[in-house]
């Protein structure tokens, strides 16, 4: 498995200013992209959320957070209920 954005934020962001600028940045244009499809969704009806921001924050560190876990486990399998996880904060129907 190799490092996430996760990992250097947690190694870097305490150390060097511009690196932690950098990061958080990137961190919010993964939100920007996940809230536009989820809003997208929302508005087609094919989820239920009323704060479409809130929720992409959190699908971005629930993914950050569990290939966190599975690295630190050497264990892949880890991410086997992430999308599953994602669907239900979503409000999508998990089958």
């Amino acid at each position: 498995m190799r490092p996430t954005l996760g990992n250097l934020a947690l190694e870097l962001s305490n150390r060097a200013e511009p690196v932690r600028g950098r990061l958080q940045e990137i961190f919010e244009a993964q939100v920007d992209m996940v809230e536009a499809v989820v809003a997208e969704a929302r508005d087609r009806g094919d989820a239920t959320v009323s704060d479409p921001r809130q929720v992409a924050r959190a699908v971005v560190a629930q993914l950050e957070g569990q290939v966190m876990c599975a690295e630190l486990c050497n264990s892949p399998a880890r991410l086997s209920s992430l999308w599953d996880d994602c669907r239900a904060r979503l409000g999508v129907a998990v089958s």
